[in-house]
C-alpha cells in the first residue's frame, strides 16, 4: 500500500494536479545486484549552443513513475529519466526518498521546455509544481542543466512528443510568402492552409484594392523573425516543398495564420476540421483579409480575377 502524505494530496488535488512521486514511503530500496534498471534511450535537447545527446530511461507507467529514481544514490553524467504523462496536465513532484539532488525539466507536450527547476533537496518533501499543464518531465544531475547550456524554451527531441519526428528541423526562418519558409536549406509549405500569392490584390471594406499578398507574408516575418522555428513533416510535394506543421514555441504558425485571417483553410486537399473551425472564428471576427473581400488563392492562381 502507498501512502502519501494526506495534506500534499489535498491541495495538489484542488489545484487539479497529479502527484508525480519521485519517491514513496514505505518502499524498500532495491540492492544494487537485484535492480533492473529500464533501458536508456537517446533524448536531444536543442539548446542556442547546440544539440546535448542524453541518454535517458522512460518512466511511462503508474509504477514506473512513482519508483521514479528514489533510491539511487548516483546518476550518469549523460543519464536521466522522462517520466511520460501521455496527455498534458498539471503535475506535482517530491524528493522524498530520492539520495542525490536532480534538475526537473517540465516539458509541454510540443517537447517545449516550459520551466526549470535547478538542485532539488534530497528528501525533500516540499511540491514541485509544473504551474501549467505539461507532458513529461525530465529529470537530470542537480547542475546539468546549467552545464549543458539548457534553458527554458529549449526544444526536446523524443518519441514521445506527438509533433517530434526525424523529418524535424529547426532553426531560424527566412519567410518566402505567408504559407511558406526556408530553414535552413530546406523549403517548407504550411499543410492545411493557403495564403495570398505574393502578388495578388484583394478589396477593403471600400473596395480599394490592396496587397494582401505582401500583407500576408509580412504577419509570418513578424511572427518568425529572431526566433528559432520548429517544422515537423516528412511528406514533400510537387515543387519540392516540406509540407509541415511549424510552431514557435508551443503556437501553431500553421493555425496562427489561420486565426489572423491572413490564410485560409486548403479544401483542394483533405484537412484537419480544426482548422475549419479557427477560420470561421476569423471570418466572424474580421480578422486580416476577411474585413473585406478576396479571391481564394488556389482560384487566383488560376487566373480568377
Amino acid at each position: 500500500m502507498v501512502h502519501t502524505s494526506r495534506p500534499l494530496w489535498s491541495t495538489k488535488r484542488a489545484l487539479g494536479c497529479v502527484l508525480c512521486l519521485a519517491a514513496v514511503a514505505f518502499v524498500s530500496p532495491p540492492s544494487a545486484a537485484s535492480e533492473d534498471l529500464p533501458a536508456r534511450l537517446p533524448l536531444i535537447i536543442h539548446t542556442a549552443q547546440g544539440e546535448v545527446e542524453l541518454q535517458v530511461e522512460l518512466a511511462a507507467t503508474p509504477e514506473s513513475r512513482r519508483r521514479g529514481l528514489m533510491f539511487r544514490n548516483k546518476l550518469g553524467h549523460d543519464a536521466g529519466m522522462l517520466f511520460d504523462h501521455q496527455a498534458p496536465k498539471r503535475i506535482a513532484m517530491w524528493m522524498k526518498n530520492t539520495l542525490i539532488p536532480l534538475d526537473m525539466l517540465f516539458i509541454a507536450e510540443t517537447g517545449r521546455i516550459s520551466k526549470i527547476v535547478a538542485n532539488t533537496v534530497p528528501h525533500s518533501l516540499r511540491p514541485i509544481s509544473s504551474e501549467i499543464p505539461v507532458q513529461a518531465v525530465l529529470e537530470l544531475n542537480g547542475g546539468a542543466a546549467r552545464e549543458f547550456g539548457i534553458q527554458q524554451g529549449d526544444m526536446v527531441s523524443h518519441q514521445i512528443f506527438s509533433v517530434n519526428s526525424s523529418s524535424e528541423l529547426i532553426g531560424g526562418a527566412r519567410v518566402i510568402d505567408g504559407d511558406s519558409l526556408w530553414i535552413g536549406q530546406v523549403k517548407v509549405r504550411l499543410f492545411n492552409i493557403d495564403a495570398p500569392e505574393p502578388d495578388q490584390l484583394c478589396q477593403n471594406p471600400d473596395g480599394k484594392s490592396y496587397a494582401c499578398g505582401q500583407l500576408s507574408k509580412n504577419e509570418l516575418t513578424i511572427l518568425t523573425t529572431g526566433q528559432r522555428i520548429r517544422c515537423v513533416g516528412d511528406q514533400v510535394d510537387d515543387e519540392g516543398f516540406r509540407l509541415g506543421a511549424c510552431f514557435l514555441d508551443d503556437m501553431n504558425l500553421n493555425k496562427e495564420m489561420v486565426s489572423r485571417g491572413w490564410a485560409v483553410v486548403y479544401r483542394r486537399k483533405k484537412y484537419d476540421e480544426d482548422y475549419l473551425r479557427i477560420e470561421r472564428i476569423a471570418k466572424k471576427q474580421g480578422n486580416g483579409m476577411w474585413r473585406g473581400t478576396f479571391i481564394t488563392p488556389w482560384d487566383w492562381r488560376n487566373g480568377v480575377r
